[in-house]
Formats: structure tokens, C-alpha cells, sequence
């Protein structure tokens, strides 16, 4: 079975106030950095300080479909843990008219990687989670769409996640 929750690669603790989000081709991986705001994709809010763990999902964390031994299953960026959320990302950094497919694109990533924790973690460990589940699109465009309301109600009552649009990303206790 692959573990999403506990995966030996997460970061350590950040308990920075701000920090970001990058998802750089040449790095083959998403990661969190304090370095270079201009490069992120997301920024992270952290205002209580909080523990607060990153690890990369995607290119790290590799299940394959079923019946195959090399075609990858989708899946987000990365996954945010702090005491009370449980933040699946998805990072976007493409120019503004391609939002909507970006938006589309990550809604399918998100759901898939949600699949693929409910299938490969057991209830117990699932029901353990925090109460906060939140799966995240992140684009680079500080511009966020107002028609995703009933979007993201459906979103809630087929995965049991929050979806949210938006560049900024809260850690709440």
C-alpha cells in the first residue's frame, strides 16, 4: 500500500508566518520555500505559527493504474499537514487564459489523489484526520473566479473536501 499521510520524504516542520509554494520543471518536484517570493505559486499563511508539514504528492508519491506497471495515476502537487488541516495542493502557474482549464485540470487531479488516499489508507486513518479538509488550486494569477460557489458545494459532498480557488493559503487552528 502507499502512504500519502506519513510519507519518509515530508519536510520538516515550518513555523514561519509566510512561506510559499514552488513547483519548478528543472527540480522535478514541488516544495516549500521561504526564498524567493517571486517564484511562488502559492503562499502559505501561517499567522499562529503553527508545525506545518509539506510533502510532494506528485512524482514522489507514484501509484500506478490498475493493471499497468508504468501508467502513473494522476495526482495534486502536494499535501500541507498542520494539527487541524489537511491541505491537498494543486499548483497552476500558466498564463492567465488558461485559468479555467487549470482550474478544471486540478479539480480532476485533486479528486483522483482523494481516490487514491481512500484506497490506500484504511477508515480508521482516514477518519483520524483533522476535521479541516481542504483541497487547494493555487495559480500564480492573483485573479480567483467567482463562479466556483456551487462548484465547490459539489466538490464538498462528492469528496468530503473543501475546494478552494485562490493563491493564498490559510493554516487555521
Amino acid at each position: 500500500m502507499t502512504n500519502f499521510l506519513n510519507a519518509p520524504h515530508k519536510e520538516e516542520a515550518r513555523t514561519e508566518v509566510r512561506f510559499g509554494l514552488i513547483d519548478k520543471e528543472e527540480e522535478g518536484l514541488a516544495k516549500s520555500t521561504a526564498k524567493n517570493t517571486e517564484d511562488w505559486i502559492a503562499e502559505v499563511k501561517n499567522s499562529e505559527e503553527l508545525e506545518v508539514y509539506f510533502t510532494a504528492v506528485d512524482k514522489k508519491i507514484v501509484v500506478f493504474k490498475e493493471g499497468t506497471e508504468d501508467d502513473k495515476e494522476s495526482s495534486c502537487d502536494g499535501l500541507l499537514q498542520s494539527p487541524d488541516s489537511f491541505i491537498l495542493v494543486e499548483l497552476k502557474d500558466r498564463a492567465p487564459n488558461k485559468r479555467n482549464a487549470d482550474i478544471k485540470k486540478g479539480k480532476k487531479q485533486l479528486r483522483n489523489t482523494i481516490k487514491l488516499i481512500k484506497a490506500n489508507h484504511k477508515e480508521e486513518e482516514i477518519s483520524a484526520l483533522p476535521k479541516l479538509k481542504i483541497a487547494h488550486i493555487s495559480n500564480k494569477q492573483r485573479r480567483t473566479p467567482i463562479t466556483l460557489i456551487t462548484a465547490s458545494k459539489e466538490f464538498l459532498h462528492e469528496t468530503g473536501f473543501q475546494l478552494v480557488v485562490d493563491r493564498k493559503i490559510k493554516i487555521k487552528k
